[in-house]
């Protein structure tokens, strides 16, 4: 189980953070964050049905609804769902990297070298939790035509 950042020492920590703040300004971030706006959008449209949205978050569709909700909403909304989307992703970036920098300790390998997009896309694998029945299963275009 990786420690909280302040167990660590000073210079760990300020390396901890750059590292955090670099993931933040990462592709695969804007991806991750994308895809948590959609995802909130979608279980507001399917009235918070998980299954529903679930059905459509990867397709052409799904996306036009989460565009179209998200046109609709006022400034003040689409403020508070930014701040939702914000601290949900920092959690999980946050998680991520202290998981990966207890990997690094516990293997001797220097965590200084982790690349940000690598520590972005483990904190996407955070978002579910468990796995489930989904999480082999591929999202591409072409997975369709398979």
């Amino acid at each position: 189980m990786s420690r909280d950042y302040d167990e660590y020492p000073p210079d760990h920590q300020a390396a901890m953070e750059n590292l955090y703040n670099k993931v933040l300004d990462s592709d695969v971030t804007r991806c991750g964050v994308d895809f948590l706006y959609r995802a909130r959008l979608l279980l507001r449209i399917a009235n918070h049905n998980p299954h529903a949205a679930v059905e459509v978050i990867h397709k052409p569709g799904g996306r036009e609804a989460a565009q179209c909700e998200f046109d609709a909403l006022t400034d003040a909304e689409r403020e508070a769902l930014g701040a939702e989307v914000g601290a949900d992703w920092a959690i999980v970036v946050r998680h991520a990297i202290g998981r990966l920098w207890h990997a690094a300790g516990v293997l001797e390998v220097d965590p200084t070298g982790l690349e940000p997009d690598y520590v972005a896309l483990h904190a996407a694998t955070l978002l579910s939790g468990d796995p489930g029945p989904f999480a082999a299963r591929p999202v591409d275009d072409d997975a369709d035509a398979a």
